[in-house]
């Protein structure tokens, strides 16, 4: 492998959750959510996705540990993407500033709740994980062809990734744990009204940037 080959991983995964279900009986597909990954351990995934296990709707950007689908046994698909050392590089800076500012970068409700109907609605920096997949390799221009303007299904981007699939099967074959690192999904919320109200506050943010945009 050449000093200067490096490489992105789209990671598909089938997981446990009632939502996850949701979703795969309305698109009846396998999997139903998408994280990336810049090392094949998958140590560290990123995704927009819920902050902690009990707080469904209270999420945004996120750093997944593996431990969240290791204990479930979850089925996953590997993408593995050669980029150039410079690309790497650029993908690396962005998600560590993506990191550096995660509370202002929320969960595309709208888009998830429209997205039955073909619909997608942009909002700054508000994306679903499929929309985050999506804006990662369009953004980098990682592989040719994906437009972050276009309407993708989960199983459309599967397609168009087929000549990456490296792995697909039990996600314990594969991911290494090191512990829940930044992952604060474990850490259950126990007010429900701080459930609620951080819920509501997050809608409310979604509608203030669709109207200013």
């Amino acid at each position: 492998m050449s000093l200067n080959q490096k490489y992105v991983y789209m990671v598909f995964s089938c997981t446990s959750t009632k939502i996850g279900a949701m979703i795969r009986f309305v698109t009846n597909n396998k999997y139903n959510h998408v994280s990336i990954a810049l090392e094949d351990d998958l140590k560290k995934m990123y995704s927009f996705t819920r902050y902690r296990a009990n707080a469904p709707f209270l999420a945004g950007f996120s750093e997944e540990s593996p431990l969240r689908y290791l204990d479930d046994n979850t089925d996953v698909k590997i993408c593995r993407i050669p980029v150039s050392l410079e690309k790497y590089s650029e993908v690396l800076d962005y998600i560590d500033n993506l990191s550096r500012n995660s509370k202002r970068y929320i969960y595309n409700y709208f888009s998830a709740f429209l997205f039955p109907a073909g619909v997608k609605i942009r909002i700054p920096d508000a994306y679903t994980c499929l929309e985050f997949g999506i804006h990662i390799l369009s953004r980098h221009g990682l592989v040719e062809g994906i437009c972050e303007r276009k309407f993708y299904k989960i199983v459309d981007l599967e397609k168009l990734l087929e000549p990456f699939v490296a792995y697909e099967g039990n996600i314990a074959n594969i991911a290494v744990s090191s512990g829940w690192g930044n992952d604060i999904y474990p850490d259950r919320m126990t007010s429900k009204l701080r459930i609620c109200t951080g819920s509501a506050m997050q809608v409310g943010r979604l509608f203030y940037r669709l109207v200013r945009v």
